[in-house]
């Protein structure tokens, strides 16, 4: 790593500690006895610890904990600062390895400062202004769709009495209308909010024969553009489509299957595409076709055809080219071309 130190910042509401670290490799004896400092979180607090390093001299670690972390990420990544993100589990993990028993925030900021000498991380890409205000509209529209169904779901029950009170179907339906009103008014805004690079993007995503334009910018939008991810291998495991096994000798074998954990849009919105990429996507048809014919299951093979919706997303998208659904067609005829002059 070319950075000479590394900090170790755990966040929390009210605060933030943050730990120094050499960025060469020091044993955990070593680390667990580094000074711990403690600042406020607040814009002015962060804007004064991030012009006390020099950019590119140092290295920020944390562990993103939503709303509490945005500060922190858009001011150092303002004032040019490398930050680098560890997840909830790789984090646990890690811990559980050292064997750290008792958590607090100090012990927490050198645990992140140790990681960061030790693995290789992807650093942070800071998404768009329109991305950013889009994935909050995306969770509020989320969720009032959820209090739609609740309240759906409190008139109908209330229907079903002999004597209905009116009193409580009259808030229900008041209620129902007003979230209503506030989703079309979020889908209004969603639908307007588009600057260039982001119509690029949704262009791009949909020349993949499957990804429509709803589709394309729900996917541009929670993966930033795929921006965070140096390998489709990495973009497939976000979106949850990585299978997983796991074996120990001969009474451990828990078969491959696809991890539930990605966010529940982006799996719907890539099942649904996928279900028009097995028709008319040829490498996704293809793939679905001969994975069943070895006696695969429909969801196994559904499973493998998202995944390979991803990585020609991420391609079509990292390279900023449109997608050719006859590249499968023609290096198959190259290959048994070469084969053929080689015989």
């Amino acid at each position: 790593m070319s950075s000479k130190l590394i900090i170790g910042l755990d966040v929390s509401n009210l605060t933030l500690d943050y730990c120094e670290q050499p960025a060469k490799t020091l044993p955990w004896s070593a680390v667990r006895q580094l000074p711990v400092r403690r600042i406020e979180n607040s814009a002015e607090a962060i804007i004064t610890l991030g012009r006390t390093y020099s950019p590119g001299n140092c290295m920020f670690i944390l562990e993103p904990t939503g709303s509490y972390s945005d500060k922190v990420l858009e001011i150092l990544s303002a004032l040019d600062h490398h930050v680098y993100l560890v997840g909830t589990r790789m984090f646990n993990s890690y811990c559980q390895f050292l064997g750290i028993g008792n958590k607090n925030d100090q012990q927490a900021a050198r645990t992140l400062a140790h990681i960061g000498s030790v693995a290789e991380l992807p650093r942070y890409e800071v998404p768009s202004k329109v991305i950013k205000v889009r994935k909050k509209l995306f969770s509020a529209l989320e969720g009032l769709k959820k209090d739609q169904q609740r309240f759906k779901n409190r008139i109908h029950a209330e229907e079903q009495y002999l004597q209905s009170n009116e009193l409580i179907m009259a808030c229900f339906r008041e209620c129902l209308e007003l979230v209503e009103q506030k989703i079309r008014l979020i889908e209004k805004q969603l639908n307007e909010l588009k600057d260039e690079e982001f119509k690029r993007l949704s262009r791009l995503a949909q020349t993949v024969v499957g990804i429509g334009q709803v589709n394309a910018e729900l996917i541009v939008t929670l993966t930033n553009g795929f921006k965070n991810f140096e390998s489709p291998k990495q973009a497939v495991k976000f979106c949850g489509f990585a299978p997983r096994s796991h074996k120990s000798g001969s009474s451990v074998n828990i078969k491959k299957r696809a991890s539930k954990q990605a966010n529940t849009n982006l799996r719907r919105a890539l099942f649904m595409a996928a279900l028009s990429a097995i028709r008319f996507n040829s490498a996704c048809k293809e793939l679905y076709t001969r994975l069943r014919a070895r006696g695969k299951g429909h969801f196994h093979a559904m499973n493998a055809v998202m995944a390979k919706l991803v990585r020609q997303l991420f391609a079509v998208i990292k390279y900023n080219r449109e997608f050719d659904n006859q590249y499968l067609v023609k290096t198959t005829n190259e290959h048994n071309m070469t084969t053929s002059l080689a015989k």
